[in-house]
């Protein structure tokens, strides 16, 4: 339960730096379709709407996730994709600028794992880097943020060079490390 405590760490700094910045709690655009409890209070003129981290109660079957994809999912993937719910996890770590995929009430985790997993195989891509949002470094704003599947170290990856590095040494140090954005 570490990525869930360091997720919650980080959604605190988050809602911190709102308050101080803005005098609110972190905005997204408003989604009708969204279930209410991601949400506090009500929209703004120009349909923006807080929002807080909730529990992720649903259960993904990460056997059948497994199956189709033919790999053994590290723990910490498990735990990060069941762990919270949340709109936006953005941060820097040093000059890297790092952006969650949003996981919400939404999102199917299976159907995202497995999206995924099929497009790193049609192109020829490194199945085993289970893709969790983007980065960006010195303005280049392509570039996966992945876990490494064998070893939990989460890396940047450029997929049209075919480059890759290691950002931290596990998806807890990377959230743990993160300054918020807003």
């Amino acid at each position: 339960m570490m990525i869930k405590e360091a997720i919650k760490q980080y959604y605190d700094k988050l809602d911190d730096l709102w308050n101080q910045r803005r005098n609110t709690h972190p905005r997204v655009p408003y989604n009708n379709e969204m279930p209410k409890e991601m949400y506090i209070g009500d929209s703004n003129e120009s349909g923006y709407i807080s929002w807080k981290i909730i529990d992720n109660k649903e259960k993904a079957d990460f056997n059948e996730i497994q199956k189709e994809i033919g790999l053994e999912l590290h723990n910490d993937i498990k735990e990060y994709f069941t762990s919270y719910f949340f709109m936006k996890m953005v941060g820097s770590v040093g000059a890297i600028i790092v952006s969650f995929t949003p996981i919400t009430p939404l999102v199917d985790i299976k159907h995202f794992i497995i999206k995924r997993n099929k497009i790193a195989k049609d192109i020829g891509r490194n199945t085993n880097l289970i893709e969790i949002g983007l980065a960006e470094i010195d303005g280049v704003d392509n570039l996966l943020l992945c876990i490494d599947n064998s070893t939990g170290k989460v890396i940047w990856l450029d997929a049209e060079k075919d480059e890759s590095e290691i950002i931290a040494s596990s998806i807890y140090e990377l959230i743990s490390n993160m300054e918020p954005r807003c």
